[in-house]
């Protein structure tokens, strides 16, 4: 060894210089925990509307219901009179029938063609749960009138009944 100096002494030198540099302490940091989601309350505030819409089984169906609507109108340039007349437009790649029923009022939905109007929204009312079956709300299924030949623009949204309740059918021309 050359260096004259001892193998140990030059391992500890990179050692020391290596706790020094590199191994600084960090403060202890608070570990945040996610709050428990609170439980369901069976008769508590009407749930999100983006988080009904998304997992609810009775948004899910009259999606489908939305879906068959739309094809019916594309091929027929006008809504069916009666919403059986939409089991021929259901999604190819399921070969279940439509769903006319909430699967949580057990009750069939009401559909009325040339729906529910409110003084309060351009929107109608077209397909609906006869109940406030979703605490205290009902999922609606409404359009927004188009100029004719544009097409239908609908969506699902869940009212609480309070809001539901200024739909009346349309006066009569």
């Amino acid at each position: 060894m050359a260096s004259g100096k001892p193998p140990m002494l030059s391992a500890g030198f990179i050692l020391l210089a290596a706790l020094l540099c590199g191994c600084v302490s960090q403060p202890a940091r608070p570990v945040a925990h996610a709050a428990p989601p609170a439980p369901a309350q069976p008769n508590g505030p009407v749930p999100s509307v983006e988080a009904s819409v998304n997992d609810d089984p009775c948004a899910i169906q009259l999606t489908s219901i939305e879906g068959a609507l739309a094809d019916y109108y594309l091929m027929n340039q006008r809504l069916p009179d009666k919403l059986e007349e939409i089991q021929n437009y259901r999604d190819v790649l399921d070969p279940n029938p439509i769903v006319l029923t909430c699967p949580t009022s057990h009750q069939p939905y009401v559909y009325k063609p040339a729906g529910l109007v409110s003084p309060n929204s351009r929107k109608r009312i077209i397909v609906y749960d006869p109940t406030p079956a979703h605490r205290g709300g009902r999922f609606v299924l409404w359009m927004e009138p188009q100029p004719s030949g544009k097409g239908l623009v609908m969506d699902v949204k869940l009212l609480p009944d309070k809001e539901f309740k200024p739909f009346v059918p349309p006066l009569e021309p």
